[in-house]
């Protein structure tokens, strides 16, 4: 946590499986009238092919450089997650930095118990 400035998301999208994906859909969708399985399975994979296409990143910012972490667009949950974790932890590390902040939330612990 200490060399670590920032978090962020972002959505990438790859364009080789996105295409290769929309070709074998469109040979499923065709294929549906001569043989429905083959054509199911032909579809099912290029839909599969265009869902990989479609990626969510977590970028995290570090002194230095950064680290990237890529998911498939539908574990964006997940990385939303880990940011929200990484994004408190990097608060809590700020409070213990900043003395008057430190000190006041001590003093208001102290006053509740």
């Amino acid at each position: 946590m200490k060399n670590v400035s920032s978090t962020r998301i972002s959505t990438q999208y790859k364009v080789l499986p996105i295409i290769i994906g929309a070709i074998f859909a469109f040979i499923g969708f065709g294929e549906l009238g001569t043989s429905f399985i083959a054509g199911l399975i032909w579809f099912v994979l290029g839909i599969a092919l265009i869902g990989s296409g479609i990626l969510t990143v977590l970028d995290i910012q570090r002194a230095g450089n950064d680290f990237y972490v890529s998911v498939p667009f539908f574990d964006k949950a997940k990385l939303l997650d880990a940011q929200d974790m990484i994004e408190t932890g990097l608060s809590g590390d700020t409070d213990k930095t900043d003395l008057n902040q430190f000190f006041d939330k001590k003093s208001d612990l102290k006053k509740r118990s």
